[in-house]
C-alpha cells in the first residue's frame, strides 16, 4: 500500500470512529432522566360555614380517608404528598404544586386537591379529613380508593378501580364502582337505604340482624350469600335474593354483575 493509499484508510477509520462516537453520544441522550421520590406531610384546617348540609371531595391522585367528628365548625386534614424530582432541592417546589381548595354551592362545600394535569406518576397525595359527623358526604369518583367511617348521615361514593370501605355509619349509603371492592358495616336508619352496585367488584355488606328493610341481592355471573339474618324470602334463585328482614321500612339493594354479594348481620 502506497503512502497516498495509507492516509486514505487511516482517514476513513477515523471518520468511521467519529460516527460511532457521535451515535453512541445520540442513544446515551434519550435514556430517561433519572427521579427520586420525596414525601412530606401537611396539617391545616378549613373553616365550615353554618349553611353548608353537603360536604362534596374529591381527590384524583391519591387515597381519601373521612372520619366524622363532633367539631362543626371546621374540617382538619392531612395532606401525604408525594412527588418525584431530579434532586431533593427541587421537592418544595414540587410540594407546593399540591394544594388542598374548597369552594361553596348553596349548601354544599366542594373540597378538592389540585395538582399539575397529567402528571399522575409525579405528584401523589392521600387526603385524610375530618368533617362534622352530621354532614352528608359525596366522594367524587376522582379518586383513588376510600374510606369513610363515623358519619351519622348519608353517603355517597363514586370511584372506578378502587375500593371503598365504609364503617359506622347510620344513614343511608349509596356506593357504585366499576372493579373495585365495596365493604360496608351500616345501621340503616328508619326508612332509610343502602344501594351498592358493581360492574365487576366483589361487595360485602354487614348491617344489624334486627334491622328492617326490604332485600334484594343481585349477580349475573357471581355468587350469592346472607349470613345471620332471618330472612323472609318472597324469592330466591342463584342470580337473584328476595325477601324481607323483620320488616319492610327500608331498603337494601346489593348488585354487582360480575362479582361476588355477601350479606351479614350482627
Amino acid at each position: 500500500m502506497n503512502k497516498s493509499n495509507f492516509k486514505k484508510y487511516l482517514s476513513s477509520l477515523l471518520f468511521a470512529s467519529t460516527l460511532i462516537i457521535v451515535n453512541n453520544c445520540k442513544d446515551n441522550s434519550s435514556e430517561p432522566e433519572t427521579l427520586f421520590e420525596y414525601n412530606k406531610r401537611f396539617t391545616n384546617s378549613k373553616s365550615i360555614p353554618e349553611n353548608i348540609n353537603v360536604i362534596k371531595i374529591s381527590n384524583s391522585i391519591g387515597f381519601v380517608i373521612v372520619n366524622g367528628t363532633t367539631n362543626v365548625n371546621e374540617a382538619s386534614f392531612l395532606l401525604d404528598k408525594t412527588v418525584k424530582v431530579k434532586e431533593l432541592s427541587l421537592s418544595e417546589e414540587a410540594f407546593s404544586k399540591i394544594v388542598l381548595n374548597s369552594s361553596q354551592v348553596q349548601d354544599t362545600l366542594n373540597i378538592f386537591v389540585d395538582s399539575p394535569e397529567n402528571d399522575n406518576e409525579l405528584f401523589k397525595n392521600n387526603l385524610s379529613i375530618n368533617i362534622p359527623y352530621n354532614k352528608k358526604l359525596f366522594i367524587t369518583k376522582y379518586n383513588e380508593g376510600s374510606y369513610v367511617s363515623y358519619l351519622d348521615s348519608d353517603v355517597k361514593i363514586e370511584t372506578v378501580d378502587y375500593e371503598s370501605t365504609v364503617n359506622s355509619v347510620y344513614g343511608s349509603i349509596n356506593i357504585k364502582s366499576i372493579k373495585g371492592n365495596i365493604t360496608a358495616t351500616t345501621s340503616l336508619p328508619e326508612n332509610g337505604n343502602c344501594t351498592i352496585i358493581s360492574e365487576s367488584g366483589n361487595i360485602v355488606v354487614k348491617i344489624p340482624a334486627s334491622s328492617n328493610t326490604n332485600v334484594n341481592l343481585k349477580t349475573d355471573s357471581g355468587n350469592l350469600n346472607y349470613t345471620n339474618l332471618n330472612l323472609t324470602l318472597t324469592s330466591s334463585t342463584s342470580k337473584e335474593i328476595k325477601g324481607t328482614l323483620n320488616n319492610n321500612q327500608g331498603e337494601l339493594y346489593l348488585y354487582s354483575n360480575k362479582g361476588n354479594v355477601t350479606l351479614e348481620g350482627f
